[in-house]
C-alpha cells in the first residue's frame, strides 16, 4: 500500500470516527485487532478504560451499538 491510500485509509477510518460509525469502523479491522482506551481502570470517571478487542477475550460485542460479535469467526 502506497503513502496516497494510507492516508486515504486513515481519512476514512476517522470519517467513521467522526460519525460514530462503530460498525463501519470495525469492518475495516482484522478480527485480531486491539486498541486501547485511555484512563484509570476501576475509576468511576472512566469506567470503560482498557484493552479493547474485535474478537477475542476483550471483545466488543457486549457494546449495544455495535454488530461485532456477528462478524467473529
Amino acid at each position: 500500500m502506497n503513502i496516497t491510500a494510507n492516508k486515504n485509509l486513515v481519512k476514512r477510518f476517522l470519517s467513521h470516527f467522526q460519525k460514530g460509525g462503530v460498525n463501519e469502523i470495525l469492518d475495516m479491522m482484522s478480527d485480531d485487532a486491539t486498541w486501547w482506551v485511555n484512563g484509570k481502570p476501576n475509576r468511576p470517571l472512566f469506567p470503560d478504560c482498557a484493552r479493547k478487542q474485535k474478537c477475542g477475550p476483550y471483545s466488543t460485542i457486549s457494546l449495544p451499538f455495535s454488530t461485532a460479535g456477528s462478524q467473529c469467526s
